[in-house]
């Protein structure tokens, strides 16, 4: 009896203990899990918490835009291509990064018979969305009528591509334009007769056939046929030169770069890297302020401006690297302006106007500068056309726009 007894009250003790063991297992358990909800709680409820609304519009700029926009379709439905591209570039300032304003802003760039101005928006519309088969047309068209086949072919060919992606309605019309600028690029790559004048296919110099219906989505019901010419067709205004985006700021920088390595032996006092502020903003501060946003000053003195230029970088690259994304109009403006007041050798002032040409949007900024900017340009470019920089001068007079005596 009595080892029975005792193996009862062992057998409950070890139960016990068991059951102990067990209770605290589970209870370390859901301490643990508990622990681990505690953590996940906070992101859960991040999670859970509803996004946040994206930054409000400036209503007063996206009404600015819509009215440019307004404006700029209303004069190309009557024909002034040149007040249609100011609206579509008004557009563009006031909501900047709207892509389809650049579009359209190529579009009526192309019929005032700016092709290469109008590849320039077309180029800054496909930086903004990729996927905008209309800003490839655009392009296309512009490098077409540029003279520029083979890279129009491969700007049509992505457009079709989006075309047929996207089983847009333009699809044949971009077909048909890619097939004439193929038999163009076939035709120029062709080797002609000695003394035989280059010919160009289609109706209009280059033989661009503005395609009808390929209007962007806010101006699509605008005919794109001309006001005058040929039915389907467009007049041009040929650039001196033919050559490729790319071909062109190579160039350009090959300019700026030996007008510099002269301007840095002109006597008096030269743009260098060593004088340059440490940034543009840096710069831009303290040339605003003496140059009233740009806008210029005539109580500045001289040699005040001089010695603030003097910071700006020499060659191209140094250029194109120190302001990158920030060349705005007012700057460019002002820089140009500022140029031509400073009392400056004329070899180091045209040097500077030269480096800015390589400058990314150069082409962009300088596309709607006044009057009062393009003579100074003139003069200070003048100013050094018969020495050392004559080539150079002369090239940068047609990236200017500038004719020279």
């Amino acid at each position: 009896m009595a080892d029975k007894a005792a193996a009862e009250a062992k057998a409950v003790a070890e139960a016990k203990a068991a059951a102990e063991a067990k209770a605290a297992v589970e209870a370390k358990a859901a301490a643990d899990k508990a622990a681990a909800a505690q953590k996940k709680a906070p992101a859960a409820a991040a999670a859970s918490a509803p996004t946040p609304p994206p930054p409000a519009v400036d209503a007063e700029a996206a009404a600015k835009a819509l009215a440019a926009k307004e404006r700029g379709t209303a004069a190309l439905k009557k024909g002034e291509f040149r007040a249609a591209a100011e609206a579509y570039r008004d557009a563009s300032k006031f909501a900047p990064s709207d892509h389809t304003h650049y579009s359209n802003l190529a579009l009526a760039l192309l019929k005032y018979g700016q092709p290469q101005h109008a590849a320039t928006a077309a180029r800054r519309c496909i930086e903004l969305e990729p996927k905008f088969l209309k800003g490839h047309f655009r392009l296309g068209q512009a490098l077409r009528a540029s003279g520029e086949a083979p890279a129009a072919v491969e700007a049509l060919q992505e457009a079709l591509r989006l075309a047929q992606a996207e089983g847009a309605k333009e699809a044949s019309e971009v077909a048909k334009e890619l097939s004439a600028c193929k038999e163009e690029a076939a035709k120029a790559a062709a080797p002609k007769p000695t003394g035989a004048k280059p010919t160009a296919a289609g109706g209009g110099p280059h033989g661009i056939s503005i395609v009808p219906n390929a209007a962007d989505d806010d101006v699509e019901e605008i005919s794109t046929s001309p006001t005058r010419g040929k039915p389907g067709t467009m007049k041009v205004i040929k650039p001196a030169t033919l050559s490729s985006s790319a071909e062109i700021e190579r160039k350009a920088a090959e300019v700026a770069k030996r007008a510099a390595e002269i301007a840095k032996g002109a006597p008096g006092k030269g743009s260098s890297l060593a004088g340059a502020k440490a940034s543009l903003s840096a710069f831009e501060r303290e040339f605003q302020g003496l140059w009233k946003q740009g806008k210029g000053a005539a109580s500045t003195p001289a040699s005040v401006l001089c010695d603030l230029l003097s910071q700006l970088p020499a060659t191209a690259a140094e250029m194109s690297r120190f302001i990158g994304e920030g060349l705005s109009e007012d700057l460019l403006s002002g820089l140009v302006l500022a140029t031509a007041q400073a009392a400056e050798p004329p070899v180091t002032a045209a040097a500077r106007l030269c480096a800015l040409t390589a400058v990314r949007r150069f082409d962009m900024c300088w596309m709607f500068v006044g009057k009062q900017e393009k003579a100074a340009a003139t003069a200070v470019l003048a100013s050094a056309s018969g020495g050392e920089l004559a080539d150079e001068v002369a090239a940068a007079a047609k990236r200017y726009g500038v004719q020279l005596a």
